[in-house]
């Protein structure tokens, strides 16, 4: 084996998420925390409000919670895929230590 490999696979592994996953935990954390507010807060919109400095016309607090729906189910689904993607590269690197340094009897 050469020794970019036998280091890439010989130091321990400690799993972890990267900063993109951490940002999007984050953030998935932070929407959800804005729909469960709305929802047991029961908290409704003001129709003459504006979202910086913009004002819609038939903003209603349906179409905020189908939004926000939405963007809540986008995030999660991609947390999870970029989950996966992190625990899948941390199995890969725990598989090739293990054939790397086996610990067994070879006749067993």
């Amino acid at each position: 084996m050469s020794d970019e490999v036998e280091k890439a696979l010989g130091e321990p592994v400690f799993p972890a998420f990267s900063d993109y996953v951490r940002k999007l935990r984050a953030n998935l954390v932070f929407v959800s925390f804005i729909s469960i507010s709305l929802i047991f807060g029961d908290l409704e919109i003001d129709p003459t409000s504006s979202i910086l400095g913009l004002k819609f016309k038939n903003l209603s607090s349906d179409s905020l919670m189908y939004g926000l729906l939405i963007l809540n189910g986008y995030m999660l689904v991609h947390f999870l895929w970029c989950s996966v993607d992190t625990f899948q590269e941390w199995s890969i690197r725990v598989t090739g230590t293990r054939l790397s340094f086996i610990t067994t009897a070879r006749f067993t």
